[in-house]
C-alpha cells in the first residue's frame, strides 16, 4: 500500500472494515497485513539512501512523489467500492470483480500517459530514460491491480492470503530495493517500490481471464465509479499535504538539501504513520457504533486526550534523538534538521485530529463534500508551497506543511458544522488544550535542550496521571 492510500484512508483501509462476526476472530491478520504493507514503502527508504547517499536519495523522493502523484489518476477508486458492493445481493460477484479489473487497468495505462514526460523531467539528467519509464510503467500498473487485489481479498475475508502477501510485499521491497539501489541509483531503487505489490496485483488482475464470460458492462462500471472516483480527491489531498514538497524542492534546493530535507520528514512521519494515523482510522468504526452524537463528542474528546499525548508525546522523544537517529537510520552523509521533524510530528497529530473533527463527514452516505472539501486542501498547500519553498528552501516546506494540516482541520470543522464554521466543542475542552499545549512547549523545548525536555515529559506525564485520578480528569 502506497503512502497516499494509507494516509487517504482509501482501497482497504481499516476506516472500510465491516466484518462479520464469523470473521472477527480472524481480523488480526488483516490488521497485521495492512501493518506490514504500511511498513514495506517505509523500510526500502533508509536501505536505498544508505546505498545511493544524499543526492541521489534526494532524486529518489522526487521521483517516487510523482509516481505516487501518478497512483491519484492511477487508482479511480475501484478497490474501495469493491469492499462496499461485494455480497451485497444486488451485484453479481464475478461481473463486479471483472468490471473494477478492467477499469483499473485501464486507469493504469492513462496514469502512465500522462505522467511519463514529468517523470523524465523529474529524474537526474544522467538516468536512463528506459529505467524512469520502466519503473512508472510497473509502478502504474502493479500498484493499481494490487489495491484491487487487497479490496478482493478483504472483501471475501481471506485474511491468510491477505496476510502472506503482505510479508511478500515486505520482501520484494526490500530486495529488489536494495537490488535496483545498487545497480542502478536512485531510479533503479524505485523498482523495489514498483514490484513490491505483485502478489497482490495477481489476485486483483485475475478476474481477466478467469471470469472471461462475465460481461464488461457500463452499468457494472458506472456504479463502480460513482462511488470511487468522488475519492480520487482525498487520495490528491494526501498526496498533496505529504509528497508536492519534494517537486517544489526539486525546483528550489540542491539535492544535497532535499535528500537531507526527506530523511528528516520520513523520522517525523513516524508518529502520522504509525501512531495518529492507525488511532485516527480505527475511530471511524467506533463512531459508527455511536448513535448519539452527544456520546460521540464525549468519545471523540477521549480519543483526542490519546492521540494528542501518544503523538506529540512520541513526538517530544523523535525530536530530542534526531540528530542522532538520522545519521544512524539513513547513513553518515545525513544530517537531522530538528526544526523539520518537530513540523512533521505536529502534523501528523494535526491529522489525527483531523478524523475526530470531520465525523460527521464520515457517517453520512455521499463522500462527495469529503472531495469538495479535500480539494480546497490541496489549493491551500500548493499555494503554500509556492510561497514559501522558494524563499526558506526545506523549512519553508516544513512550515508550508503544518499550515497546510491546520488548514485541513479547518476546512474539515467548517464542512462538518454545515457551514456554521466553528469546530466541535470538545476541541478546546480544558481536558485536551491544556496537555496538548504544554506537550506542543515541550517539542519546543526538544529543539534547544533534548534532555530537558524528556525529563519534562516524565514530569508532565506523571503529573498528569495524577491529576488525572485525584479529579477524573
Amino acid at each position: 500500500m502506497t503512502d497516499v492510500q494509507a494516509l487517504s484512508g482509501r482501497a482497504t483501509a481499516p476506516v472500510d472494515v465491516r466484518a462479520s462476526s464469523a470473521a472477527d476472530g480472524r481480523l488480526w491478520r488483516y490488521y497485521a497485513g495492512f501493518g506490514l504493507s504500511r511498513l514495506a514503502t517505509v523500510v526500502v527508504l533508509p536501505i536505498v539512501s544508505r546505498i545511493v547517499g544524499p543526492a541521489d536519495f534526494g532524486f529518489f523522493e522526487a521521483s517516487f512523489s510523482l509516481m505516487l502523484a501518478a497512483m491519484v489518476i492511477g487508482d479511480p477508486g475501484v478497490g474501495t467500492a469493491v469492499v462496499r458492493f461485494f455480497g451485497d445481493g444486488n451485484s453479481a460477484t464475478e461481473p463486479l470483480l471483472r468490471n473494477a479489473a478492467a477499469i483499473q487497468g485501464a486507469a493504469a495505462v492513462v496514469a502512465f500517459i500522462v505522467f511519463a514526460v514529468p517523470a523524465l523531467a523529474v529524474a537526474p539528467s544522467t538516468a536512463s530514460r528506459g529505467l524512469v519509464l520502466g519503473s512508472l510503467a510497473l509502478f502504474t500498473l502493479v500498484e493499481g491491480f494490487s489495491v484491487t487485489g487487497a479490496a478482493i481479498l478483504r472483501a471475501a475475508e481471506r485474511f491468510r492470503a491477505f496476510l502472506w502477501l503482505a510479508v511478500l510485499r515486505v520482501v520484494l521491497a526490500i530486495g529488489v530495493g536494495a537490488l535496483g539501489a545498487y545497480e542502478g541509483g536512485a531510479i533503479g531503487g524505485l523498482f523495489g517500490v514498483a514490484v513490491a505489490g505483485a502478489g497482490f496485483a495477481l489476485v486483483g488482475a485475475r478476474p481477466l481471464w478467469r471470469f472471461q464470460q462475465a460481461p464488461i458492462s457500463r452499468t457494472a462500471a458506472d456504479r463502480l465509479l460513482r462511488y470511487g472516483l468522488p475519492l480520487i480527491g482525498t487520495s490528491l489531498m494526501a498526496w498533496a499535504l505529504s509528497l508536492s514538497d519534494r517537486l517544489f524542492l526539486r525546483i528550489w534546493a540542491t539535492p544535497v538539501e532535499l535528500g537531507r530535507y526527506a530523511a528528516s520528514y520520513r523520522l517525523g512521519s513516524v508518529v502520522m504513520i504509525f501512531v495518529a494515523g492507525p488511532l485516527a482510522l480505527a475511530w471511524v468504526p467506533v463512531a459508527r457504533r455511536l448513535d448519539s452524537p452527544q456520546e460521540r463528542d464525549r468519545r471523540a474528546l477521549l480519543w483526542a486526550i490519546r492521540i494528542g499525548w501518544l503523538s506529540l508525546g512520541a513526538g517530544v522523544v523523535l525530536v530530542s534523538v534526531a540528530r542522532t537517529l538520522v545519521p544512524a537510520v539513513f547513513g553518515a552523509g545525513f544530517t537531522a534538521d530538528q526544526v523539520v521533524v518537530a513540523a512533521v510530528v505536529v502534523s501528523g497529530w494535526l491529522f489525527g485530529l483531523y478524523f475526530l473533527v470531520a465525523t460527521e463527514i464520515f457517517l453520512r452516505e455521499s463522500t462527495g463534500i469529503l472531495a469538495l472539501a479535500a480539494l480546497a486542501v490541496v489549493v491551500v498547500n500548493l499555494s503554500l508551497n509556492a510561497l514559501l519553498i522558494e524563499p526558506w528552501g526545506p523549512r519553508g516546506a516544513a512550515l508550508a506543511t503544518v499550515l497546510s494540516y491546520l488548514a485541513l482541520c479547518a476546512i474539515a470543522a467548517l464542512t462538518a458544522s454545515g457551514g456554521a464554521g466553528r469546530a466541535p466543542r470538545w476541541v478546546f475542552a480544558a481536558r485536551h488544550v491544556v496537555p496538548v499545549a504544554l506537550l506542543l512547549a515541550l517539542i519546543v523545548v526538544a529543539l534547544f535542550h533534548a534532555v530537558l525536555a524528556c525529563l519534562g515529559l516524565g514530569a508532565l506525564g506523571l503529573a498528569w496521571l495524577a491529576v488525572s485520578r485525584r479529579f477524573g480528569v
